[in-house]
């Protein structure tokens, strides 16, 4: 019973697609410090969303926007802002 269990488990993990972060690489970084520019805002923590080995987006968290805003961004995979919110 035991063993089906550990089958079991191990064909569902087998199933469910590879969600992974990482850093960026040094080109997406100035891509995302240009993003951050635009809008206006600065510096952060940079984040990349992968599934699969295929890039579901950036995230930006912490950057410094005018008037003292902190700020939190998703980017899609061409560096176009997708969604922002203001840090709590």
């Amino acid at each position: 019973m035991r063993r089906m269990h550990s089958l079991a488990l191990i064909t569902a993990l087998g199933a469910s697609p590879a969600f992974a972060d990482r850093a960026p690489t040094p080109a997406e970084t100035e891509e995302i410090v240009k993003a951050l520019e635009i809008e206006g805002c600065s510096g952060g923590d940079y984040e990349v969303e992968e599934e699969n080995g295929a890039i579901e987006k950036y995230k930006v968290t912490d950057a410094r926007c005018p008037h003292g805003v902190i700020m939190n961004f998703d980017l899609d995979s061409a560096f176009s802002v997708i969604s922002r919110s203001i840090e709590d």
